[in-house]
């Protein structure tokens, strides 16, 4: 083999693999079925001072929902959310959704 024919093959499989290389990292940022929108979870009523309890409903449908009244970050760890729950002192209630191909959602229950 000739040195620029040496060379030339040796820079089209450098230039491949930095190809598959690239098609490696595109396919890790985009996992199939993972929609990009996170899923929106919402409570009601809104975060506020109430004089008296409130019952507090944690909305994604189809989501498993975890929470905590004390501000701390939820996680699958924490309280599930299976109905409204009611809240007579003082809290911060956060909360976190997941359901399978979404991302994600937390929110904290503070006025907006």
């Amino acid at each position: 083999m000739t040195k620029n024919r040496s060379d030339t093959l040796k820079r089209t499989t450098l230039i491949a693999l930095l190809a598959l290389l690239s098609l490696y990292a595109v396919a890790q940022q985009s996992k199939p079925g993972q929609d990009d929108a996170p899923l929106e979870l919402l409570f009601a009523p809104q975060g506020g001072f109430y004089e008296q309890g409130v019952e507090v409903k944690l909305i994604c449908p189809g989501a498993a929902i975890y929470y905590t009244l004390d501000g701390s970050s939820p996680s699958p760890r924490s309280l599930t959310y299976e109905g409204p729950f009611y809240v007579s002192t003082t809290s911060v209630v956060r909360a976190v959704a997941y359901l399978d191909g979404k991302k994600p959602a937390m929110r904290t229950n503070l006025s907006d």
